[in-house]
């Protein structure tokens, strides 16, 4: 568990790239503790941000539980996006193997069939491991990702958090679950025409139709 006097990561480098996918193109952050006496310990924890795989999703599921109690709506959606083979990139954070932060992304449609971006959604931080910055990092580091980082992203939200990512409410296109699109989202999305955006129909109802 991250010691009360340790800051949030302040040094990040490039991870190197081992020959297995489940951490390939991992960003390797460090968070220093503070200097006692003038003297730097030794002592820094190592946080990992990488793709999550398959065999994630065991743990994937409890940290959306955990993070969302007493709802089961956002684990039984990613397990039925994983399951159906939805077109999704999703990262975590971990932290000597143990899950501390979540995102996905999936597609966003034009009537129906059309793909034109990505819904961010959901993304979760281990309940004691919030508010230290750890999940405005990976939605940070996420959205300058491919192939994120070169389509629309839209997101149904708080409008004063996701500014601070670049995030600007819009009146169109409509979102199916805020019609007045008051908390309604996107980002590098330019487009006036009037439709209802799309999502995974596991979004209906968050399970797998397997």
């Amino acid at each position: 568990m991250r010691p009360a006097d340790c800051p949030d990561v302040i040094f990040a480098r490039p991870g190197r790239s081992p020959s297995n996918d489940a951490t390939r193109n991992a960003l390797t952050l460090m968070a220093l503790p503070p200097t006692r006496h003038g003297v730097t310990t030794e002592l820094f924890l190592r946080l990992v941000m990488r793709r999550a795989v398959s065999g994630d999703i065991g743990s994937i599921e409890k940290l959306l539980d955990q993070a969302f109690a007493p709802s089961r709506f956002e684990s039984s959606l990613v397990k039925g996006l994983v399951l159906n083979g939805r077109n999704i990139h999703h990262w975590l954070l971990e932290q000597d193997r143990q899950l501390l932060a979540y995102v996905c992304y999936s597609q966003a449609y034009r009537r129906g069939t059309e793909p034109i971006g990505w819904h961010l959604a959901p993304v979760a931080v281990r309940p004691e491991w919030q508010r230290k910055g750890h999940g405005s990092e990976l939605i940070r580091h996420t959205l300058a990702q491919f192939p994120i980082s070169g389509r629309p992203v839209f997101v149904l939200g708080d409008p004063g958090y996701y500014a601070r990512f670049g995030f600007s409410r819009i009146r169109e296109p409509h979102c199916p679950y805020d019609l007045s699109n008051e908390h309604f989202m996107a980002l590098r999305h330019s487009g006036c025409e009037s439709f209802m955006i799309g999502y995974e129909r596991e979004f209906n109802g968050g399970a797998a139709v397997v």
